[in-house]
């Protein structure tokens, strides 16, 4: 009987060091994410912007590929505002464009359901930066887009990289 409790125990151990092992990974990468993201559609990392990572997908099954979201915003007291921090680069859209044109006019696929379900906005452009590195000489697990995007009525950028996790 005491040998059983203590294997019960050993294994609710092993259990729960596992699911801190694998929170703390997920923790790291969310935290790295945020100036890895930006560094990719061309704005510095500061103290004054805020990065809500909302989304990752990998398909493990070779569905459907995969994606990654992170919205970016300002504090109303940094006295920064969004639209300032977005580079000359950028292509500025007069009227605003639908991220679904956009994304068609790019030949990419973006998950809008997955951008709305978050619910704080993105279905707009007003602003966009698009970085590819889909070509033949990329290996299938490096092939990633990116898609940065300014939606003036969420005064948000959202920044979408959609990734090939395997080749098909």
């Amino acid at each position: 009987m005491k040998n059983r409790k203590k294997r019960i125990l050993c294994l609710f151990v092993l259990i729960l060091f596992a699911g801190v092992i694998w929170f703390g990974i997920g923790f790291f990468q969310r935290r790295e994410a945020k100036s890895r993201m930006l560094s990719a559609i061309g704005i510095k990392d500061r103290p004054e912007i805020y990065g809500f990572y909302s989304g990752i997908w990998t398909d493990w099954l070779q569905y459907t590929d995969g994606y990654e979201i992170m919205h970016v915003y300002t504090k109303e007291q940094s006295g920064l505002e969004i639209k300032d921090i977005i580079p000359e680069s950028w292509t500025w859209e007069s009227p605003d464009i639908e991220i679904t044109e956009l994304s068609r006019q790019l030949h990419i696929h973006i998950n809008i359901q997955a951008i709305l379900n978050e619910s704080v906005g993105g279905a707009q452009c007003n602003a966009w930066f698009f970085t590819d590195h889909r070509q033949e000489d990329i290996p299938f697990d490096e092939k990633e887009f990116y898609l940065g995007y300014y939606d003036e009525s969420s005064d948000m950028i959202h920044i979408y990289r959609g990734h090939h996790f395997y080749g098909l």
